[in-house]
């Protein structure tokens, strides 16, 4: 009896809850996590700064736009990726 496993990308796409069939979705998916995953940061600095006495106001200046910028960064590769697939999808469902 053979068994075939899936190809380790597949695998992995599957168990992240990415379906390379569904660029948008994927993107969707991509720009929820980004946002969850700043929440997450924003909070972490917050306690920090609380437990340190740094103003409230300058965790939420500071913290924003680094957190923004480090996950663009982070994940721009994959979002351009994203896009490129959408554009090709959409280029293949006008043929």
């Amino acid at each position: 009896m053979n068994l075939q496993l899936p190809a380790l990308g597949t695998f992995v796409d599957w168990a992240c809850g990415v379906s390379k069939s569904a660029p948008g979705a994927a993107l969707d998916q991509l720009d929820h996590d980004k946002a969850e995953a700043k929440e997450k940061i924003c909070a972490v600095m917050a306690g920090l700064a609380q437990k340190h006495g740094v103003p409230m106001e300058e965790v939420d200046l500071q913290t924003q736009s680094f957190v923004d910028e480090a996950l663009d960064i982070l994940l721009c590769d994959r979002e351009d990726e994203l896009h490129a697939e959408l554009e090709q999808s959409g280029r293949a469902e006008l043929r």
